[in-house]
């Protein structure tokens, strides 16, 4: 029987009498010698915990198990091998076992190799539950607890933040201002590819959609913490005001629901999906893969083409059908184009509204003083105000457009165009999708040509 020998102590351990190294296993070679089983190797995890099983001789010792090379492992007791129930039988169980390695615990007299020792696998294995419920309820009472002093649970400290035990989440002043950056830009209605490349040169950290779709959408920046599902106010300081994160809200629900809107029959996962206007017809076109090979079924023998969905399903229309490739590409040679003749503009002052929302709020005033003299029902007034809000909110949103036009939208797609050929190459195809839709309105396709409808 050639056999593995196993040792651990902790540092905690180290004075204690028996359980030094050496006298493992010294004991271990004595017992090894009376049942003469041969010795491969003895394996010395020495400082480490039993509440871990990242070892380095444990490791190397399953690794050896893996290439066949013991039959047994040894051990002067249990939990030298790990102090959770858990790990000890997913050892025994899903690593020994299952390469056909006995264990044996000198000092228990356990043997897996016996009916005595393989019944204790059932008794290790009620143990091991009945530890990880313990665990998982002693976590969720302190979850609960810092939960209801406002505290963070704990782990990696969110972008703008630090995290201590003692002091908790503490704003890192640089990170923060690069957080609030993130949301003065995407309220701005820049483009997430422009935000995320702005960011990147800002912390030299890397950032994509998923990162800034995190911290856009995250109460926590609001000094907010999350505990089953719902948001309680924290003990640490925000980093954003309620109006910022409340307009970022309205322009990621805006977002989703055009994505959705352009997507909702879920075939448009292409780069121009969306985008694509039958230009004989009026249908939209949309990307299908085609069958090229019929005799095969594999993947690579279908090729990705953009199709009229009137020509898809009726076969009324007969505008053509185009390679992804090819159209994705005189695309993209357009905006490249449109690089060199863009124009410089003039920048035009946003139209003001402000003169017609105060003449609504009037006009409310004066509903609410013919209310109160009798002079109205209360049916009426509740009539009129609702239309005198509907008629205030849509000149807010003017106002607001009007803003946006004047400051950022010409300045934003005059840099995507001019940094076009370095967004093709590093941007995945989500973001240069995104590029796309800030640039471009539609494309409406007649046979072999293309006309582009720009947002500029």
């Amino acid at each position: 029987m050639i056999v593995g020998l196993y040792t651990r102590v902790s540092t905690q351990e180290q004075a204690q009498e028996g359980y030094s190294l050496d006298e493992q296993e010294s004991r271990l070679r004595k017992y090894c010698e009376a049942l003469n089983w041969t010795i491969f190797k003895v394996y010395r995890d020495g400082g480490f915990s039993g509440a871990s099983t990242d070892r380095p001789a444990l490791r190397s010792m399953i690794h050896d198990i893996e290439d066949s090379r013991i039959q047994k492992v040894v051990v002067y007791k249990l939990d030298r091998l790990s102090r959770s129930q858990y790990d000890t039988l997913y050892l025994i169980e899903r690593v020994f076992l299952s390469h056909g390695v006995d264990f044996v615990s000198m000092t228990e007299n356990f043997d897996t190799a016996t009916p005595f020792g393989r019944a204790m696998i059932g008794i290790l294995s009620v143990f091991a539950q009945l530890e990880r419920e313990q665990i998982k309820e002693r976590m969720a009472l302190g979850k609960e607890a810092r939960s209801k002093e406002g505290l963070f649970h704990g782990g990696d400290a969110p972008r703008g933040y630090t995290y201590s035990p003692d002091a908790g989440l503490q704003i890192e002043p640089t990170e923060a201002g690069h957080v609030r950056a993130a949301f003065q830009m995407f309220c701005e209605r820049q483009s997430s590819y422009s935000i995320c490349h702005e960011l990147e040169n800002m912390s030299g950290r890397p950032w994509n959609w998923s990162a800034l779709h995190y911290v856009l959408a995250n109460r926590l920046y609001l000094g907010e913490i999350r505990h089953k599902g719902e948001w309680r106010k924290g003990s640490h300081e925000p980093i954003i005001d309620q109006k910022t994160f409340d307009k970022a809200q309205a322009i990621l629900a805006e977002r989703s629901k055009r994505h959705r809107e352009n997507h909702r029959d879920g075939r448009v996962k292409s780069l121009l999906g969306g985008l694509l206007v039958c230009g004989e017809c009026g249908k939209r076109y949309y990307s299908f893969r085609e069958q090229t090979n019929r005799k095969q079924k594999s993947y690579a023998d279908y090729t990705q083409i953009y199709e009229c969905a009137e020509r898809k399903e009726h076969h009324t229309c007969q505008n053509r059908i185009w390679k992804a490739s090819e159209l994705e590409q005189a695309v993209l040679d357009e905006v490249r184009k449109l690089k060199l003749a863009l124009p410089e503009r003039r920048q035009e002052p946003p139209k003001d509204y402000t003169a017609e929302i105060k003449k609504i709020d009037a006009q409310l005033e004066r509903l609410m003083d013919l209310y109160s003299v009798g002079g109205i029902s209360l049916e009426s007034v509740q009539l009129r105000v609702n239309t005198l809000n509907e008629r205030r909110a849509a000149l807010e949103e003017k106002q607001y457009l009007s803003a946006q036009n004047g400051k950022t939208d010409y300045r934003e797609a005059k840099r995507l165009i001019q940094s076009f050929d370095d967004i093709i190459h590093h941007a995945t195809q989500e973001e240069l999708r995104e590029v796309l839709r800030t640039l471009i309105d539609r494309i409406e396709i007649h046979g072999e040509d293309l006309e582009i409808y720009w947002k500029l």
